[in-house]
Protein backbone atom coordinates (compact mmCIF):
# COMPACT_ATOMS: atom_id res chain seq x y z
CA UNK A 1 0.00 0.00 0.00
CA UNK A 2 2.57 2.75 0.90
CA UNK A 3 4.52 2.01 -2.53
CA UNK A 4 1.26 2.48 -4.57
CA UNK A 5 0.79 5.48 -2.59
CA UNK A 6 4.64 6.97 -3.02
CA UNK A 7 3.80 5.97 -6.83
CA UNK A 8 1.21 8.05 -7.12
CA UNK A 9 2.56 10.94 -5.48
CA UNK A 10 5.48 10.74 -8.27
CA UNK A 11 2.80 11.28 -10.90
CA UNK A 12 1.17 14.37 -9.65
CA UNK A 13 4.80 16.07 -9.35
CA UNK A 14 6.06 14.82 -12.71
CA UNK A 15 2.45 15.97 -13.82
CA UNK A 16 2.73 19.09 -12.33
CA UNK A 17 6.20 19.78 -13.39
CA UNK A 18 5.13 19.28 -17.00
CA UNK A 19 2.40 21.97 -16.86
CA UNK A 20 4.72 24.70 -15.64
CA UNK A 21 7.45 23.91 -18.00
CA UNK A 22 4.13 24.29 -20.85
CA UNK A 23 3.50 27.32 -19.42
CA UNK A 24 6.87 29.07 -19.94
CA UNK A 25 7.16 27.95 -23.26
CA UNK A 26 8.98 31.26 -25.02
CA UNK A 27 8.22 32.49 -28.75
CA UNK A 28 11.37 31.77 -30.65
CA UNK A 29 12.25 33.41 -34.02
CA UNK A 30 14.66 33.35 -36.91
CA UNK A 31 15.55 35.01 -39.44
CA UNK A 32 16.76 31.95 -42.39
CA UNK A 33 18.03 34.57 -45.53
CA UNK A 34 18.39 37.60 -47.01
CA UNK A 35 18.82 37.84 -50.92
CA UNK A 36 18.64 40.75 -52.98
CA UNK A 37 16.51 41.01 -55.58
CA UNK A 38 17.52 44.03 -57.15
CA UNK A 39 19.30 47.26 -55.91
CA UNK A 40 16.15 48.40 -54.60
CA UNK A 41 14.41 45.34 -53.52
CA UNK A 42 15.88 42.28 -50.75
CA UNK A 43 13.82 39.03 -50.48
CA UNK A 44 13.80 37.96 -46.78
CA UNK A 45 12.70 34.19 -45.47
CA UNK A 46 12.00 33.71 -41.80
CA UNK A 47 9.82 31.82 -39.58
CA UNK A 48 8.65 30.54 -36.19
CA UNK A 49 10.80 28.43 -34.20
CA UNK A 50 8.35 28.43 -31.47
CA UNK A 51 5.72 30.35 -29.91
CA UNK A 52 4.39 30.87 -26.27
CA UNK A 53 0.74 30.88 -25.30
CA UNK A 54 0.10 34.31 -25.24
CA UNK A 55 -2.11 35.99 -27.51
CA UNK A 56 -0.55 36.90 -31.45
CA UNK A 57 -1.62 39.60 -33.48
CA UNK A 58 1.41 40.54 -36.19
CA UNK A 59 3.89 38.92 -37.49
CA UNK A 60 7.09 40.54 -39.79
CA UNK A 61 9.87 42.47 -40.43
CA UNK A 62 11.33 45.24 -39.28
CA UNK A 63 14.33 47.22 -41.13
CA UNK A 64 16.60 50.14 -41.00
CA UNK A 65 19.76 51.57 -42.69
CA UNK A 66 21.00 53.10 -39.41
CA UNK A 67 19.60 51.12 -36.23
CA UNK A 68 22.09 48.10 -36.32
CA UNK A 69 18.98 46.77 -33.97
CA UNK A 70 15.71 47.70 -35.37
CA UNK A 71 12.57 47.47 -34.19
CA UNK A 72 9.05 48.45 -34.93
CA UNK A 73 9.77 52.05 -34.44
CA UNK A 74 11.45 51.55 -37.81
CA UNK A 75 10.34 50.89 -41.10
CA UNK A 76 8.71 47.37 -41.18
CA UNK A 77 6.43 44.85 -42.77
CA UNK A 78 4.17 42.70 -41.67
CA UNK A 79 3.56 39.27 -43.33
CA UNK A 80 0.43 38.08 -43.78
CA UNK A 81 -0.15 34.75 -41.42
CA UNK A 82 1.38 33.33 -38.76
CA UNK A 83 2.60 29.79 -39.12
CA UNK A 84 4.98 28.05 -37.01
CA UNK A 85 7.95 26.07 -38.48
CA UNK A 86 6.81 27.15 -41.39
CA UNK A 87 9.19 29.55 -43.80
CA UNK A 88 7.73 32.39 -45.17
CA UNK A 89 9.33 34.99 -47.87
CA UNK A 90 8.65 38.49 -48.32
CA UNK A 91 10.07 40.95 -50.72
CA UNK A 92 10.92 44.41 -49.46
CA UNK A 93 11.06 47.05 -52.30
CA UNK A 94 11.74 51.00 -52.83
CA UNK A 95 15.44 50.25 -50.79
CA UNK A 96 18.31 53.10 -51.36
CA UNK A 97 20.95 50.93 -53.90
CA UNK A 98 24.44 50.22 -52.15
CA UNK A 99 22.75 51.10 -48.97
CA UNK A 100 23.53 47.95 -45.70
CA UNK A 101 20.50 47.30 -44.24
CA UNK A 102 19.51 45.99 -40.73
CA UNK A 103 17.04 43.45 -40.52
CA UNK A 104 14.94 40.94 -38.46
CA UNK A 105 11.84 39.96 -37.82
CA UNK A 106 9.41 40.47 -34.97
CA UNK A 107 6.00 38.98 -33.47
CA UNK A 108 3.92 41.02 -31.22
CA UNK A 109 1.95 39.32 -28.45
CA UNK A 110 0.55 40.88 -25.68
CA UNK A 111 1.01 44.28 -27.25
CA UNK A 112 5.06 43.60 -26.90
CA UNK A 113 7.33 42.95 -29.81
CA UNK A 114 9.91 39.57 -29.37
CA UNK A 115 12.37 39.97 -31.82
CA UNK A 116 14.79 37.45 -33.76
CA UNK A 117 18.57 37.81 -34.41
CA UNK A 118 19.45 40.63 -36.58
CA UNK A 119 20.83 39.85 -40.09
CA UNK A 120 22.14 42.35 -42.86
CA UNK A 121 22.72 43.10 -46.46
CA UNK A 122 23.81 45.27 -48.40
CA UNK A 123 21.90 46.44 -51.53
CA UNK A 124 23.85 46.04 -55.24
CA UNK A 125 25.26 49.12 -56.95
CA UNK A 126 22.58 50.79 -59.88
CA UNK A 127 23.52 49.64 -63.10
CA UNK A 128 26.47 52.14 -63.94
CA UNK A 129 26.19 53.90 -67.56
CA UNK A 130 27.81 56.12 -69.55
CA UNK A 131 26.79 58.06 -73.08
CA UNK A 132 29.44 57.98 -75.28
CA UNK A 133 30.34 60.04 -78.48
CA UNK A 134 28.79 58.98 -82.20
CA UNK A 135 31.08 57.82 -84.62
CA UNK A 136 30.41 56.63 -88.59
CA UNK A 137 28.26 60.20 -89.11
CA UNK A 138 27.03 60.17 -92.27
CA UNK A 139 24.50 62.47 -93.73
CA UNK A 140 21.27 60.02 -92.84
CA UNK A 141 22.68 57.31 -90.44
CA UNK A 142 25.03 57.48 -87.66
CA UNK A 143 26.08 55.28 -84.81
CA UNK A 144 25.36 55.66 -81.28
CA UNK A 145 28.06 54.24 -78.54
CA UNK A 146 28.05 54.33 -74.75
CA UNK A 147 28.83 51.71 -71.81
CA UNK A 148 27.35 49.94 -69.16
CA UNK A 149 27.77 47.85 -66.36
CA UNK A 150 24.59 46.03 -65.35
CA UNK A 151 26.10 45.81 -61.44
CA UNK A 152 24.17 42.13 -61.21
CA UNK A 153 21.11 43.57 -62.30
CA UNK A 154 19.39 42.46 -65.73
CA UNK A 155 19.07 45.58 -67.99
CA UNK A 156 17.38 46.16 -71.58
CA UNK A 157 19.00 49.39 -73.28
CA UNK A 158 18.46 51.71 -75.24
CA UNK A 159 19.58 54.77 -76.98
CA UNK A 160 16.62 57.69 -76.92
CA UNK A 161 17.74 60.26 -79.78
CA UNK A 162 15.96 63.38 -81.50
CA UNK A 163 16.63 66.51 -82.91
CA UNK A 164 16.15 68.69 -79.28
CA UNK A 165 16.55 67.16 -75.35
CA UNK A 166 12.93 66.17 -75.34
CA UNK A 167 14.70 62.71 -77.84
CA UNK A 168 11.41 61.50 -79.32
CA UNK A 169 12.62 58.06 -80.69
CA UNK A 170 14.24 55.32 -78.90
CA UNK A 171 16.06 52.19 -80.56
CA UNK A 172 17.40 49.19 -78.62
CA UNK A 173 21.66 48.75 -78.23
CA UNK A 174 22.93 45.57 -79.43
CA UNK A 175 23.59 44.09 -76.83
CA UNK A 176 20.03 44.74 -76.17
CA UNK A 177 20.10 42.81 -72.76
CA UNK A 178 23.06 43.08 -70.00
CA UNK A 179 23.90 41.85 -66.36
CA UNK A 180 26.77 40.13 -64.40
CA UNK A 181 29.51 42.61 -63.29
CA UNK A 182 31.70 43.35 -66.45
CA UNK A 183 31.65 46.93 -68.05
CA UNK A 184 30.02 46.36 -71.51
CA UNK A 185 29.82 48.44 -74.44
CA UNK A 186 26.72 48.82 -76.31
CA UNK A 187 26.11 50.46 -79.86
CA UNK A 188 23.11 51.18 -82.35
CA UNK A 189 22.58 52.83 -85.87
CA UNK A 190 20.48 55.07 -86.17
CA UNK A 191 18.63 55.71 -89.97
CA UNK A 192 16.50 58.13 -91.73
CA UNK A 193 18.06 61.63 -90.39
CA UNK A 194 18.06 64.62 -91.81
CA UNK A 195 21.39 65.75 -93.26
CA UNK A 196 23.13 68.87 -91.87
CA UNK A 197 20.84 68.29 -88.63
CA UNK A 198 22.23 68.48 -84.76
CA UNK A 199 20.30 65.41 -82.62
CA UNK A 200 20.88 64.86 -79.08
CA UNK A 201 20.89 61.60 -77.61
CA UNK A 202 21.42 59.30 -74.35
CA UNK A 203 21.80 55.93 -73.40
CA UNK A 204 18.61 54.25 -71.41
CA UNK A 205 18.84 51.52 -69.21
CA UNK A 206 15.47 49.66 -68.31
CA UNK A 207 15.48 47.06 -65.02
CA UNK A 208 12.36 45.47 -63.09
CA UNK A 209 12.53 48.02 -60.72
CA UNK A 210 13.32 51.47 -62.43
CA UNK A 211 14.62 53.34 -65.33
CA UNK A 212 18.31 55.10 -65.44
CA UNK A 213 19.35 57.65 -67.58
CA UNK A 214 22.49 58.75 -68.93
CA UNK A 215 24.58 61.64 -69.83
CA UNK A 216 23.39 63.76 -73.39
CA UNK A 217 25.76 63.98 -76.14
CA UNK A 218 25.05 65.38 -79.38
CA UNK A 219 26.20 65.42 -83.12
CA UNK A 220 25.43 67.28 -86.33
CA UNK A 221 24.83 65.09 -88.83
CA UNK A 222 27.19 65.55 -92.35
CA UNK A 223 25.85 67.40 -95.85
CA UNK A 224 24.60 65.46 -98.56
CA UNK A 225 26.09 64.65 -101.50
CA UNK A 226 24.33 67.29 -104.32
CA UNK A 227 22.52 65.68 -107.22
CA UNK A 228 24.43 64.65 -110.42
CA UNK A 229 23.58 66.28 -113.38
CA UNK A 230 24.14 66.27 -117.00
CA UNK A 231 23.42 68.73 -119.82
CA UNK A 232 22.19 67.14 -122.93
CA UNK A 233 21.93 68.05 -126.18
CA UNK A 234 20.40 71.31 -127.74
CA UNK A 235 17.77 71.32 -130.30
CA UNK A 236 15.37 73.43 -132.59
CA UNK A 237 17.63 76.50 -132.33
CA UNK A 238 15.53 79.30 -133.06
CA UNK A 239 15.51 82.35 -133.03
CA UNK A 240 13.75 83.03 -130.17
CA UNK A 241 13.76 79.69 -128.59
CA UNK A 242 15.37 76.60 -127.98
CA UNK A 243 15.35 72.88 -126.52
CA UNK A 244 17.75 71.70 -124.01
CA UNK A 245 17.71 68.59 -122.02
CA UNK A 246 18.77 67.17 -118.81
CA UNK A 247 20.16 63.77 -117.11
CA UNK A 248 20.31 63.16 -113.26
CA UNK A 249 21.67 60.21 -112.25
CA UNK A 250 22.01 60.17 -108.76
CA UNK A 251 19.93 62.61 -106.03
CA UNK A 252 22.57 62.60 -103.38
CA UNK A 253 21.18 60.53 -100.98
CA UNK A 254 18.25 63.03 -100.43
CA UNK A 255 15.47 64.07 -102.85
CA UNK A 256 15.18 65.86 -106.09
CA UNK A 257 13.09 68.82 -105.23
CA UNK A 258 13.40 71.04 -108.18
CA UNK A 259 15.11 70.51 -111.74
CA UNK A 260 15.65 72.29 -115.47
CA UNK A 261 17.85 74.09 -116.96
CA UNK A 262 19.25 77.53 -116.12
CA UNK A 263 20.85 79.90 -119.13
CA UNK A 264 22.57 83.75 -119.58
CA UNK A 265 24.93 85.30 -122.10
CA UNK A 266 27.66 85.01 -119.87
CA UNK A 267 29.36 81.64 -118.44
CA UNK A 268 28.31 80.00 -115.81
CA UNK A 269 24.77 80.16 -115.40
CA UNK A 270 23.14 79.81 -112.13
CA UNK A 271 19.88 79.51 -111.09
CA UNK A 272 19.50 83.07 -110.16
CA UNK A 273 19.37 83.34 -114.10
CA UNK A 274 17.06 82.89 -116.78
CA UNK A 275 15.70 79.41 -115.66
CA UNK A 276 13.00 76.69 -116.24
CA UNK A 277 11.11 74.67 -113.89
CA UNK A 278 10.58 70.97 -114.53
CA UNK A 279 9.65 69.04 -112.12
CA UNK A 280 10.85 66.70 -108.97
CA UNK A 281 13.00 62.97 -109.14
CA UNK A 282 15.68 61.81 -111.15
CA UNK A 283 15.51 60.80 -114.73
CA UNK A 284 15.84 62.66 -118.41
CA UNK A 285 13.72 65.63 -118.93
CA UNK A 286 13.22 68.25 -122.01
CA UNK A 287 13.19 72.35 -121.52
CA UNK A 288 12.27 74.69 -123.70
CA UNK A 289 14.45 78.15 -123.11
CA UNK A 290 12.18 81.11 -124.08
CA UNK A 291 12.68 84.71 -124.84
CA UNK A 292 16.00 84.70 -126.61
CA UNK A 293 17.48 87.26 -128.50
CA UNK A 294 17.94 86.24 -132.26
CA UNK A 295 21.91 85.81 -133.29
CA UNK A 296 22.84 85.55 -129.82
CA UNK A 297 25.30 83.43 -128.04
CA UNK A 298 24.15 81.57 -124.92
CA UNK A 299 25.44 79.62 -122.08
CA UNK A 300 23.09 76.57 -120.74
CA UNK A 301 23.45 74.41 -117.91
CA UNK A 302 20.87 71.61 -116.38
CA UNK A 303 20.58 71.67 -112.87
CA UNK A 304 18.99 69.50 -109.99
CA UNK A 305 18.58 70.60 -105.87
CA UNK A 306 18.19 68.64 -103.09
CA UNK A 307 18.00 70.00 -99.65
CA UNK A 308 21.62 70.62 -99.43
CA UNK A 309 22.25 72.71 -102.80
CA UNK A 310 21.81 73.21 -106.42
CA UNK A 311 24.19 70.80 -108.41
CA UNK A 312 24.88 71.74 -112.10
CA UNK A 313 25.52 69.81 -115.28
CA UNK A 314 28.08 70.69 -118.04
CA UNK A 315 27.81 73.85 -119.92
CA UNK A 316 26.57 74.31 -123.01
CA UNK A 317 27.16 77.09 -125.09
CA UNK A 318 24.55 78.01 -128.61
CA UNK A 319 23.73 80.93 -130.76
CA UNK A 320 20.05 81.48 -132.01
CA UNK A 321 19.33 81.34 -135.21
CA UNK A 322 19.55 85.02 -137.21
CA UNK A 323 16.69 87.30 -138.16
CA UNK A 324 15.93 87.45 -141.75
CA UNK A 325 14.58 90.06 -143.95
CA UNK A 326 12.42 87.65 -146.13
CA UNK A 327 9.79 89.46 -148.88
CA UNK A 328 6.19 87.83 -148.29
CA UNK A 329 3.56 89.16 -150.08
CA UNK A 330 0.72 90.54 -148.31
CA UNK A 331 -2.72 90.82 -148.89
CA UNK A 332 -5.63 92.21 -147.34
CA UNK A 333 -8.97 90.18 -146.39
CA UNK A 334 -11.59 92.81 -146.14
CA UNK A 335 -13.82 92.59 -142.74
CA UNK A 336 -17.32 91.81 -143.10
CA UNK A 337 -20.38 90.12 -141.58
CA UNK A 338 -21.22 86.56 -142.44
CA UNK A 339 -23.54 83.71 -140.82
CA UNK A 340 -21.70 80.42 -140.10
CA UNK A 341 -22.29 77.58 -138.08
CA UNK A 342 -25.21 74.66 -138.97
CA UNK A 343 -29.17 74.58 -138.90
CA UNK A 344 -31.13 72.00 -137.06
CA UNK A 345 -31.39 69.57 -139.67
CA UNK A 346 -27.46 69.14 -139.80
CA UNK A 347 -25.74 65.85 -137.99
CA UNK A 348 -22.49 65.31 -136.90
CA UNK A 349 -21.00 68.91 -135.77
CA UNK A 350 -19.65 69.96 -132.14
CA UNK A 351 -22.27 71.82 -129.81
CA UNK A 352 -20.56 75.19 -130.28
CA UNK A 353 -21.50 75.04 -134.11
CA UNK A 354 -25.38 75.38 -133.21
CA UNK A 355 -27.12 77.08 -134.19
CA UNK A 356 -26.52 79.76 -137.05
CA UNK A 357 -24.96 83.06 -135.49
CA UNK A 358 -23.72 86.41 -137.21
CA UNK A 359 -20.32 87.11 -137.18
CA UNK A 360 -18.20 90.21 -137.83
CA UNK A 361 -14.39 90.47 -138.47
CA UNK A 362 -12.16 93.44 -139.31
CA UNK A 363 -10.30 93.85 -142.30
CA UNK A 364 -6.66 91.63 -141.97
CA UNK A 365 -3.37 91.08 -143.77
CA UNK A 366 -2.19 87.46 -144.85
CA UNK A 367 0.01 86.21 -146.78
CA UNK A 368 -0.69 85.84 -150.46
CA UNK A 369 1.56 82.51 -151.18
CA UNK A 370 2.42 79.72 -148.70
CA UNK A 371 5.51 80.06 -146.25
CA UNK A 372 8.50 78.18 -148.82
CA UNK A 373 10.93 75.87 -146.95
CA UNK A 374 13.14 78.41 -147.59
CA UNK A 375 11.67 81.27 -146.46
CA UNK A 376 11.22 79.65 -142.76
CA UNK A 377 15.06 77.92 -143.01
CA UNK A 378 16.68 81.44 -143.61
CA UNK A 379 14.27 82.79 -140.82
CA UNK A 380 14.19 80.26 -137.90
CA UNK A 381 17.11 78.53 -138.80
CA UNK A 382 15.91 74.60 -139.12
CA UNK A 383 13.93 73.28 -141.87
CA UNK A 384 11.31 71.39 -139.54
CA UNK A 385 9.97 69.70 -143.01
CA UNK A 386 9.35 65.49 -143.42
CA UNK A 387 10.52 66.25 -146.84
CA UNK A 388 13.01 68.86 -146.33
CA UNK A 389 14.65 68.33 -149.72
CA UNK A 390 12.27 70.50 -151.34
CA UNK A 391 13.04 73.97 -150.59
CA UNK A 392 10.55 76.09 -152.70
CA UNK A 393 7.87 73.85 -151.49
CA UNK A 394 5.76 74.71 -148.81
CA UNK A 395 7.10 74.25 -145.18
CA UNK A 396 5.75 71.92 -142.99
CA UNK A 397 5.28 70.05 -139.45
CA UNK A 398 5.29 73.61 -138.02
CA UNK A 399 4.04 73.70 -134.35
CA UNK A 400 2.06 76.18 -133.04
CA UNK A 401 4.35 77.73 -130.88
CA UNK A 402 6.86 77.75 -133.97
CA UNK A 403 4.19 79.69 -135.86
CA UNK A 404 4.03 82.28 -133.37
CA UNK A 405 8.06 82.65 -133.58
CA UNK A 406 8.08 82.90 -136.95
CA UNK A 407 5.00 86.00 -137.33
CA UNK A 408 6.80 87.27 -133.96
Amino acid sequence: MNRIIGLLLTLAILLSHCKKEELQRVTKLSVDNLEAQSYSSIKVTAHIIDLSKTDKTEFGICYSETNPEPTINNRRLAFSEIKKLTPTTKIINGLDANTMYYMRVYLIEDGKPVYSEVKSLRTPQKPTITTLGANDINFSFATLNGTINANNNLVSVYFEYGTTIEYGHAVMSNPGTVSGYQQTMVSAQINNLSPSTIYHFRIKAATDTGTIYGNDHFFTTAESPLPIVTTGNIKNINTTYANCEGVISADGGTNIIARGVCWSTSPMPTTNNATTNDGIGLGTFTSTLFGLAANTTYYVRAYATNVSGTGYGNEIQFTTAKNANIAIEMVLVNGGTFIMGGGTGQTNLFANEQPTHQVTLTGFYMGKYEITQAQYTELMGVNPSYFSDHTNKPVEQVSWFDAISFCN
